[in-house]
């Protein structure tokens, strides 16, 4: 068995890989940081006994897409984790037009390539995983990257569709890691916190949607219930400030 992990380098790339890893697949692990998956490998193979293929190569550019779009149609891959992106920090009224097709490479074009070059031979031999990390600002209207991540959202459910009468299995997370970084409370205005309980209740039906397709490993599950955990925490967090701010009135 052999997994394909794009953004392995750190992560909710490396969580997958250390998974796969621990689960009896090989390993083609990308990213742009040649030093990381070298040391990455060198780790995984160690603690585990499985190859690990390094592919260095920028998901920005049309030739990092290619080397692993032409990895991808040997065709000896079992599962594919489009897991590689990034966004601005720049409102899209004032970004360099440069950097959003860069982004819009990493995050729309690059999963949807990567996905078609895998495709013909997991439906051929009728067995095979893709999931492709989204994020719950596909559910908002967040600028640029919400509108990325609406078009993965969209074409990760069609292909589920599409895929419906095979065994393979295409999936779709919404994950916002950002979430172990917050501090404090919920500053936030009224529309605002709407729009973060909305998040936050997405991340907890999406994450236990992930635990379902899990056999029998508990540190994963163990990490991805820390996720719905900390979303439970400012769920609770966030309606308590609502609550408040409506003059205790109860949300609707």
């Amino acid at each position: 068995m052999k997994a394909l992990v794009t953004g392995a380098s750190s992560g909710i790339g490396w969580h997958f890989a250390d998974l796969l890893a621990r689960e009896g697949y090989d390993l083609v692990i990308t990213a742009r940081h040649t030093d990381r998956l070298n040391h990455l490998a060198s780790e995984f193979n160690a603690k585990y006994g499985k190859q690990v293929e390094v592919i260095s190569a920028d998901l920005t550019t049309n030739h990092g897409i290619q080397l692993i779009e032409d990895r991808l149609k040997v065709g000896d891959l079992d599962v594919l984790i489009n897991n590689a992106g990034y966004g601005l920090n720049t409102p899209f009224t004032k970004s360099n037009v440069a950097d959003e097709i860069a982004v819009l490479k990493i995050l729309c074009e690059a999963p949807m390539r990567l996905a078609h070059a895998v495709l013909p031979s997991m439906i051929g031999r009728n067995s095979g995983i893709i999931i492709n990390v989204s994020s719950v600002a596909a559910w908002i209207t967040g600028g640029h990257y919400s509108a990325m991540k609406s078009y993965l959202m969209i074409l990760s459910e069609s292909l589920h569709t599409e895929l419906a009468e095979t065994a393979v299995a295409m999936a779709e997370l919404k994950l916002q890691e950002d979430f172990d970084d917050y501090e404090g409370g919920c500053d936030c205005g009224e529309g605002e916190g709407q729009m973060l309980i909305a998040q936050l209740m997405s991340i907890m039906v999406n994450t236990k949607k992930l635990l379902s397709m899990i056999d029998d490993d508990d540190q994963f599950e163990d990490w991805i219930q820390s996720k719905i955990t900390i979303a439970e925490d400012y769920l609770r967090a966030a309606y308590s400030y609502m609550t408040y701010y409506n003059g205790g009135a109860r949300l609707s």
